[in-house]
């Protein structure tokens, strides 16, 4: 039974006696429409692998398995992954568990992955963050999230979405917000609309090492009215910051929200930060 109707997914649903989750954030897809052009936009070629996280039903499962790829499907809810067994045709490997006890390196040992999911709304900030830095296990992510999260992750600088999690997300990856998802599209529908965020891992695209770099990004964002002379007092002097920011090319009272990742990364250096 392909599930893109609400009431075939109502009826899948209420013969396996389930009710959807709201403690596990579970909002099924029930547009086929949408679940394709996802599908089309990540340009999934047969043979290659995914690594789905929160399949639910397995109405995306089965669309990537159509495309003839091999799925690796990480679900939570025991009941649930006990029933994506029905799609099971030598190319699905399901795992019920929670995806923060996956050890990702011992699970994919050595192969590339390609991550294609509805992820849990509700830990979409610690799935996107465990995942960015793993460039070496993982090519591509196409995710419907938030359309909330989607503007974040691809904010332009001086916006008001534009934060230090953006320029995580730039750090690690090139980020595309590929297109809307009305509420309607799920079931039960959700209060807020969800867009497919696509992230193309990448070489880090500044010099300044992630942890040092970070620490400076994130205590300039925590005030990000304040203008960058008060807000990163404990790294160096007001004047000293003002003379950094006339050197790389800024104004004196410059907010972080003015401020690129290379500009941070400049700032960085000539700071001379450990």
């Amino acid at each position: 039974m392909a599930l893109y109707k609400p009431s075939e997914l109502h009826q899948f649903l209420s013969e396996m006696g389930i009710k959807p989750k709201k403690g596990l954030s579970q909002n099924f897809l029930i547009d086929g429409n949408i679940l394709h052009k996802m599908v089309d936009k990540t340009e999934l070629k047969e043979g290659e692998t995914v690594l789905e996280i929160g399949p639910g039903p397995g109405v995306l499962t089965e669309a990537l398995l159509a495309k003839g790829a091999f799925v690796i499907a990480i679900e939570k809810d025991a009941k649930l992954g006990a029933y994506l067994k029905r799609l099971q045709n030598g190319k699905l490997t399901i795992l019920i568990d929670d995806f923060q006890n996956i050890r990702l390196a011992h699970l994919l040992n050595g192969k590339k992955v390609k991550v294609i999911a509805n992820i849990p709304y509700s830990l979409t900030g610690m799935i996107i963050q465990e995942l960015l830095p793993k460039r070496e296990m993982i090519e591509t992510i196409h995710i419907m999230v938030q359309k909330e999260v989607a503007e974040r992750c691809t904010a332009q600088v001086n916006t008001k979405d534009y934060s230090s999690f953006t320029l995580f997300i730039e750090y690690h990856a090139e980020a595309k917000y590929l297109f809307t998802a009305s509420k309607n599209c799920f079931y039960p529908k959700p209060k807020v609309d969800s867009a497919v965020l696509e992230l193309k891992l990448i070489p880090p695209p500044v010099d300044a090492p992630y942890e040092p770099l970070f620490k400076l990004i994130r205590a300039a964002f925590q005030m990000r009215r304040k203008m960058l002379r008060s807000s990163l007092k404990k790294f160096a002097s007001p004047e000293k910051i003002e003379e950094a920011l006339e050197k790389i090319g800024l104004e004196r009272s410059a907010r972080p929200q003015e401020l690129t990742l290379a500009d941070f990364s400049c700032l960085f250096h000539v700071l001379n930060l450990p």
